[in-house]
């Protein structure tokens, strides 16, 4: 019994293993965003044998939630690997500091003998304001400011013009 069970925690661990060496995911930085920001996350697709992904499957650019919506996605090989491309944009803009998360994906596969999926970890990020939500009151930086005068022109050389112009025209 106690070797059944051991081969089965092997077996179930070289199964782990071999999954994880299958999906590499470049993630993006997890804080400082600001609005209009594009944030991108690569994922790298070892996959079976005559395995591609299923385009059904792909998520669709479009909206997110308050914060995100997927801008573009782009699918590409290389090296005998497939390349994801996943670039999200900051539409919104929060008061103070906000943490969203790029979504969780489940990427159907097709082909290569049987179906299959590869599952993706949400994974999470801080937007950020651009201002401050205060006011910093020194040196001059009051809420309310006087208006600029605006400067004055020196308007004698043009009217000096004027009268020569007129002059030679008479």
């Amino acid at each position: 019994m106690r070797i059944a069970l051991g081969l089965t925690l092997l077996l179930f661990a070289l199964h782990a293993a071999t999954a994880a060496e299958r999906v590499t995911i470049d993630e993006p930085r997890a804080y400082g965003y600001v609005i209009g920001d594009l944030i991108s996350r690569q994922v790298r697709l070892a996959l079976p044998a005559g395995a591609t992904l299923a385009p059904e499957a792909l998520p669709r650019p479009g909206r997110i939630d308050n914060w995100l919506e997927l801008h573009s996605l782009q699918v590409g090989a290389a090296d005998g690997r497939t390349t994801l491309r996943l670039n999200y944009q900051v539409v919104n803009i929060a008061p103070e500091v906000v943490t969203t998360a790029l979504p969780a994906l489940k990427l159907a596969l097709a082909g290569g003998g049987k179906d299959d999926a590869i599952e993706l970890p949400d994974w999470p990020v801080h937007l950020s304001p651009l201002t401050p939500p205060f006011e910093v009151e020194r040196a001059g930086l009051d809420a309310l400011q006087p208006d600029i005068a605006p400067r004055r022109e020196d308007l004698a050389p043009t009217f000096g013009r004027l009268a020569a112009w007129a002059a030679l025209a008479l």
